[in-house]
């Protein structure tokens, strides 16, 4: 992106081009190594483990990532198979979904022994006030990806991005078709150079049916994240009480499980932690008075 916009400013016959190429690309690879380091900074130690339910959605990811690099022989014979696999995740909000992609990079480091690179992109950090300036930063995140590969170029909230062109929403207009024609040729980008690179694109969303046909097209594989069963919803709630002192029967836990149907992971999280705060609410009314008298 700098390198392009360099070009505005510098003639093509202009001897001391090089030399200033040569030192943007020094800057380039720093500011690189500066956005690795910070991602490393952040890192979450969550695997496939930590992730209670979605157990189809694990499955698929360990076969078309984490296999892909055990088996490559398998695949690299094969030009079909060879392709890298766009994956769009789908489903209520609060499910998991980028818990779900921050266990899949820890897992690929710990199976395969090296680093996945996992480049986040979201609304805050691509869109912009400027006039093509959202659509620069896209292909300059595609084209870091490219640079540090394996790599996973993770767009959280799609539905933002790409949203339909047959629907009329308001505040949209040209900015939103010049990114989503930017995405699709980004796509298509990746999709030619598969032989040659290893990227693989995954998109995240709470409404599938507000993203356009043409980028639903070009996910090769659409994974749903549903709301936890009532085998899952047993197990979050015994994981968010741990290290909590209760005492509940098995017949208190099943009121609970039947109490928290069709909420989300985030739903049922928020509902242990108001309902443990209820008993510390009752100890300070009763004391209220003498706890306002401490310093």
């Amino acid at each position: 992106y700098i390198l392009s916009q360099l070009d505005h400013y510098i003639h093509h016959d202009n001897p001391i081009k090089m030399l200033l190429h040569c030192l943007l690309l020094k800057k380039i690879k720093e500011l690189n190594n500066n956005i690795l380091i910070q991602q490393q900074e952040h890192e979450v130690h969550i695997f496939f483990n930590d992730v209670i339910g979605l157990e189809y959605a694990k499955k698929m990811l360990y076969q078309y990532i984490i296999l892909k690099h055990l088996y490559p022989n398998y695949y690299t014979s094969s030009y079909i198979l060879n392709q890298n696999i766009s994956i769009l995740l789908y489903g209520p909000p609060g499910t998991g979904k980028t818990l779900l992609i921050e266990g899949l990079v820890n897992e690929f480091q710990s199976i395969i022994k090296k680093p996945l690179y996992l480049i986040k992109i979201t609304p805050s950090i691509l869109l912009s006030k400027y006039t093509g300036e959202a659509e620069k930063k896209l292909n300059s995140y595609i084209s870091l990806s490219i640079m540090n590969q394996p790599s996973i170029i993770f767009i959280d909230e799609i539905d933002a991005f790409c949203i339909s062109r047959n629907q009329n929403t308001e505040g949209v207009g040209n900015i939103s078709r010049t990114l989503l024609s930017e995405f699709l040729t980004q796509m298509s980008r990746i999709k030619k150079l598969s032989s040659n690179i290893n990227v693989t694109i995954i998109g995240c969303t709470n409404t599938l049916n507000d993203i356009d046909s043409a980028i639903l097209r070009r996910f090769t594989c659409k994974i749903v994240c549903p709301l936890p069963n009532e085998i899952n919803r047993k197990r979050l709630i015994i994981k968010f009480l741990d290290n909590i002192q209760y005492n509940l029967s098995e017949n208190d836990l099943n009121i609970l499980i039947n109490k928290t149907d069709q909420l989300s992971c985030s739903d049922i999280e928020h509902f242990i932690s108001q309902t443990c705060l209820i008993p510390i609410h009752e100890e300070f009314e009763k004391n209220e008075k003498n706890l306002l008298k401490l310093p």
